[in-house]
């Protein structure tokens, strides 16, 4: 929204998730029918990290293909010539040793941790290439690396990795707490891309006269779990012992996207990862300091999600 908010001649349609409940084909197709937008992002999805992804597998799998079909359906039918939905580098089969291009997308088994997930994106991805061929319409999907920044969901009951460990650092520093476990060996390799970064990509790409079926979008820099939460930890100021668990699932160990095509098209990340990670932590302390305040006001409002089509 903030990228396009940019840009001259754009009207957004919006609605939170209150008002429009993106799994619901028939109020989607009611809210194309009366805004008849004329560009999609799906950026919508039901989200988490490890630990949700096996917890609730049933749901992750039906919200997301519900979301899917509800909204790439409604704008096939209601003439919508542009639509970009966001993958999901889980949509790549699980390649430890490997830098994930276009091309490997259906050479083997997806990572089992987030298969649920993964299936759902594979089905949007499909749909889009479906309508593209059928229609001529330029529905197609964008697959960004792991997504940090402003925003993230610090106050969700399933954080993924970043907003997760600031989160559990924040609270050892506020609690004087010795000892922080972290999910892991910490030796899995990670790929983050700052969210504005994707953003600007994604309306970048979709202003293109015929953007490609699939393009990932990356940082181009790996860090280890282990090197990011000591990162965080002193970006937040914890000085006390951080613990990996070796029981816990860490997924894939390696998952890194190949990025040229993006930037052959023209498209490169702005944000080096300890300057993101230091923006992300500063507007997560804000917020806390934002909603105490309005809790002692006594004015206390829902957090609602923006549905921009």
């Amino acid at each position: 929204m903030r990228q396009l908010e940019k840009r001259e001649n754009v009207e957004l349609c919006l609605a939170t998730r209150g008002e429009l409940d993106l799994r619901d084909a028939r109020s989607v197709r009611e809210f194309f029918d009366r805004r008849r937008p004329d560009q999609v992002f799906l950026a919508a999805a039901h989200v988490g990290g490890i630990d949700a992804n096996q917890r609730e597998p049933a749901t992750f799998i039906c919200d997301n293909l519900a979301i899917e079909l509800s909204v790439i359906r409604a704008a096939a039918e209601s003439r919508v010539a542009d639509l970009l939905m966001f993958g999901s580098s889980c949509m790549y089969p699980r390649m430890d040793a490997e830098i994930v291009s276009e091309a490997d997308l259906y050479t083997g088994p997806v990572e089992e941790t987030s298969r649920a997930y993964a299936v759902a994106k594979l089905a949007g991805f499909e749909m889009c290439r479906a309508f593209r061929a059928q229609l001529g319409v330029r529905f197609f999907c964008m697959v960004p690396a792991t997504i940090y920044g402003p925003f993230d969901h610090f106050f969700s009951e399933r954080p993924h990795v970043v907003p997760a460990l600031m989160r559990r650092f924040h609270r050892a520093v506020s609690e004087r707490e010795a000892e922080v476990a972290v999910f892991g060996s910490g030796e899995a390799l990670r790929e983050f891309v700052y969210c504005d970064d994707v953003a600007r990509a994604a309306v970048e790409l979709s202003s293109l006269e015929d953007p490609p079926e699939l393009v990932n979008v990356g940082s181009g820099e790996e860090v280890r779990i282990s090197e990011l939460a000591r990162s965080i930890a002193d970006i937040v100021g914890y000085a006390g012992r951080i613990v990996f668990d070796r029981s816990k699932p860490e997924g894939a160990r390696r998952k890194a996207l190949d990025s040229a095509h993006a930037r052959a098209l023209g498209w490169s990340p702005g944000v080096e990862l300890r300057h993101g990670l230091e923006r992300s932590y500063r507007w997560y302390v804000e917020e806390l300091e934002r909603r105490a305040a309005q809790r002692r006001g006594g004015n206390v409002r829902e957090e609602t999600a923006c549905v921009s089509l």
